[in-house]
């Protein structure tokens, strides 16, 4: 599999969340030899399924990690009611702490795409945030504590988009279900900004190495990946409904920042290898 194209040029990360669905992608991708280099701290509140790395919580203290490069926040509440989602904004703040306890060079907070106000034209990092899930206005609340909190660590905000293998629907996918989507009035179904685990992987390494780049950075592949074309490629049965007025159809993310900074196969908002890349991580399906 052609992934992003890049030499990494950190050695140590600290990842939080090590654990989490993202952390066990990203942690599998630099199993790999090809990044021999990169020496992976994981930290979670179980500990590493393999004895290494750290059983840690948040109000545990942070002395007790080694000194890193790159500090990479991929833990975070997805659900719950907004005192729960709350979380989030804390664990951005111990983030931080963690950040400048380890002398960490660079800190990568996980945000999301959820932040934006929809419409029908791509996303970029300039586009008004004005997010309707409580789970969005939990992470524009973090990117906003992020934003206006003093620390020497050059922090990047990663938006991430709909990465390959951790929604609801490819775990659907999994279990060869029948696969209902939106039907609009011109007759195509939902369209959204995708990202292979493996391009996630060497995204956050670009970003690392890249000076040049703090605050909020757009993650996804270039273009758009038809949902209906994921459900095709998985074999999966697929059935229609026509849209309710609420549905969204169109959610795209403007890359060129990321781009800047790191290169994308021809192929990487294809389905097929979306499929291959979820696959080759061994976490999914």
């Amino acid at each position: 599999m052609n992934i992003v194209a890049g030499t990494p040029h950190t050695h140590k990360i600290l990842v939080l969340g090590a654990n989490g669905r993202l952390g066990r992608m990203v942690r599998a991708v630099w199993s790999n030899p090809r990044f021999q280099e990169i020496e992976v701290i994981p930290v979670s509140r179980l500990g590493d399924v393999d004895g290494r790395g750290f059983a840690w919580n948040p109000g545990d203290d942070s002395g007790v990690f080694p000194q890193v490069d790159v500090v990479l926040a991929l833990w975070g509440v997805i659900r719950g009611d907004p005192p729960v989602l709350k979380q989030n904004v804390v664990l951005a703040e111990k983030a931080i702490e963690v950040a400048e306890k380890t002398g960490a060079q660079t800190l990568l907070h996980a945000s999301s795409v959820a932040v934006y106000a929809f419409g029908d034209d791509a996303l970029s990092e300039e586009s008004e945030l004005d997010p309707v899930s409580p789970y969005g206005q939990s992470k524009l609340e973090m990117e906003r504590i992020v934003l206006n909190h003093p620390t020497q660590v050059r922090q990047v905000l990663m938006r991430i988009g709909n990465v390959a293998g951790t929604q609801s629907l490819f775990d659907n996918l999994a279990k060869g279900q029948s696969i209902t989507l939106d039907r609009f009035s011109d007759g195509t179904g939902p369209v959204r900004s995708f990202i292979a685990p493996h391009d996630l992987a060497a995204s956050v390494l670009a970003l690392a190495g890249d000076n040049s780049v703090s605050g909020p950075v757009n993650i996804a592949a270039p273009g758009v990946t038809a949902m209906a074309d994921l459900v095709t490629a998985a074999g999966c049965q697929l059935e229609w409904r026509d849209a309710p007025t609420n549905a969204i159809k169109h959610v795209e993310m403007d890359t060129r920042l990321l781009q800047s900074v790191c290169r994308f196969p021809d192929e990487s908002s294809q389905a097929d290898y979306l499929l291959q890349s979820a696959r080759a991580t061994g976490v999914w399906p």
